[in-house]
């Protein structure tokens, strides 16, 4: 297993496939096991639903002919929202690490001294992670296969293999744009980062075009349309679906070309930013940036200010495009819609952090359902606990906390300030991402959000990814293992956050609820619907608790160095 490239890299991968996996099997299964619920209410939705333009319809996924039917739940559920958001995120992260993470381990020079060419190695790394993310797509399929007789859903195998070839074609194409600017320019985050991003702006392109004018122009020319073009789930693999998988081929090549051409250990900048670079050059030899240098906490932040460009980019268009759909809802049917989202299974919604279905049409909770209750903050979470754990465990995977550690100041200053970069990097995203285009197009389009809703929603958010970022943070400062450390910090967001939601329909875990911090960060209503009171402080105090931890775990345990 050890002795190629292509077999380390399952190898060292495989921790975190089998969590990525036993999560895929979750949520299929969740899925799959509610089809009953819908198919009782069946006739209930399609008089719901005939009331509904198709415009929104498409919007939302749903064909009003087979919805109630297990072929248009189970697409509409778990293949235009669910399954591409978890697949397509672990390609982007595979892409990035196959093209750089021997360089950010400082392991390259090991690597490359193997009698083996640039490209074979690419090659193989790049193999490894095709059957990594196989390996995801195929825990999907298995749960449409075992459901499949056990609750009568009548699938056709070949639609079954067709939908996830198709799934698995459409991550690769995210994810070997990943591994193609990681590879040309030696920075994993840029690669991650812009994959993510044209990802996010594909999906909301094809999902809004249907009702929004100025964007019909793309409803045609993104992945995710061909992903689902011809209908897999009921006819197999088609040209579409080749077509994704061919793309994603033809830029797992690129990348291995930008490898063979590039100096190792040596990053390409961003092309947009040549006289920054100079002037950064200009700076540092006058001494004029030595405060943002001399720091921990700043020195953190400066090491990843392209990738939190990408972030604050990604973010903001997502909410700006949010706003600007939002008044065409009443246009489209809203009394339908609200009738629609009643009579929906809560434990699905609950799966989006909805606890109120009946506030979903109304600004606040618009907005709040998808930035503050769902992709918004599911995509912060991944960045504070990955800064997090990055922060100590991270820093002795690579082998330069030794350099850290021997500037000349205490370890508990080292978490404090490590602490203090995440929180500033988390309050600068959702700021510039979420709170600036919020208040700027808010009032043009009446959405509602008064100003304590606003503090109280985003400095909420803030404080949530804040208090799970510093958990990663504490578990890789005791343990000094990257991986437990974002895997702690997943295992307790998403189990809080399920028992926040189901909390509000499940008798059992009701008396949990009140001990989720996302109830502190929610309210009974939304986010954006929550009051300044005890609920901040409550966060902000066991994210200080958490970085105490921290503290005590650091100056206690042998680092190894």
């Amino acid at each position: 297993m050890l002795r190629s490239v292509f077999g380390h890299t399952l190898w060292r991968h495989r921790r975190s496939l089998l969590g990525w996996t036993l999560g895929g099997l979750a949520l299929g299964w969740f899925v799959v096991s509610f089809y009953p619920t819908v198919q009782t209410s069946a006739a209930e939705f399609r008089q719901i639903l005939e009331r509904l333009p198709e415009p929104l319809l498409e919007t939302m996924g749903i064909d009003p002919a087979t919805f109630a039917t297990a072929k248009g739940y189970v697409e509409a559920e778990l293949y235009n929202l669910l399954g591409p958001v978890l697949v397509v995120v672990y390609a982007v992260l595979l892409g990035g690490a196959a093209a750089t993470r021997e360089e950010e381990d400082g392991t390259a020079d090991l690597l490359y001294a193997l009698p083996l060419s640039r490209r074979s190695i690419a090659s193989q790394r790049a193999a490894a992670a095709s059957v990594l993310l196989t390996a995801l797509v195929a825990a999907l399929a298995t749960t449409l296969l075992v459901g499949n007789p056990v609750y009568g859903l009548g699938l056709p195998v070949a639609g079954i293999v067709g939908i996830n070839v198709a799934l698995w074609g459409l991550a690769a194409c995210f994810g070997a744009l990943a591994f193609a600017v990681s590879s040309w320019t030696g920075l994993r985050g840029a690669g991650a980062g812009l994959a993510g991003s044209l990802a996010a702006a594909s999906f909301l392109l094809d999902g809004f075009a249907p009702i929004v004018d100025w964007l019909s122009w793309g409803d045609r020319l993104t992945p995710f349309d061909w992903y689902l073009r011809g209908d897999p789930l009921a006819h197999g693999v088609g040209g579409w679906q080749l077509l994704l998988v061919g793309l994603g081929a033809a830029l797992v090549g690129v990348g291995i070309v930008g490898l063979e051409r590039r100096d190792l250990g040596v990053t390409l900048g961003l092309v947009a930013f040549p006289l920054r670079r100079r002037r950064t050059a200009e700076a540092a030899r006058r001494g004029g940036e030595s405060w943002m240098l001399g720091r921990i906490w700043s020195w953190a932040l400066w090491r990843r200010r392209r990738a939190l460009l990408w972030w604050i980019v990604a973010l903001a268009a997502f909410t700006t495009l949010l706003l600007a759909v939002y008044p065409s809802l009443d246009d489209l049917g809203g009394d339908e819609l609200a009738g629609l989202v009643a009579a929906y299974p809560k434990e699905i919604l609950a799966v989006f952090g909805v606890t109120d279905p009946e506030s979903v049409l109304e600004g606040p909770g618009f907005v709040s359902s998808r930035i503050h209750s769902s992709v918004g903050l599911a995509a912060l979470l991944v960045l504070g606990i990955g800064f997090g754990a990055r922060a100590i465990a991270g820093e002795e995977r690579l082998g330069t906390l030794d350099l850290l550690l021997a500037q000349p100041v205490g370890r508990a200053r080292v978490v404090v300030e490590e602490a203090a970069a995440l929180v500033a990097v988390v309050t600068l995203v959702v700021t510039v991402g979420v709170v600036v285009p919020m208040l700027v197009g808010g009032p043009a389009v009446g959405l509602g959000v008064t100003a304590e809703g606003m503090v109280a929603g985003n400095l909420g958010m803030i404080l949530l990814v804040s208090l799970y970022g510093t958990l990663a943070l504490a578990v890789g400062a005791w343990t000094g293992r990257r991986g437990m450390a974002i895997g702690v910090a997943t295992v307790a967001a998403v189990a809080a956050h399920l028992v926040n939601g189901f909390g509000a329909f499940v008798d059992w875990l009701e008396p949990l609820r009140p001990w989720s911090p996302f109830s502190w960060y929610a309210g009974p209503k939304n986010p954006l619907s929550q009051v300044l009171g005890w609920q901040q402080p409550a966060l902000a105090a066991t994210g200080l608790l958490l970085v105490a931890l921290a503290v005590v775990g650091f100056r206690r345990r042998d680092v190894g160095v």
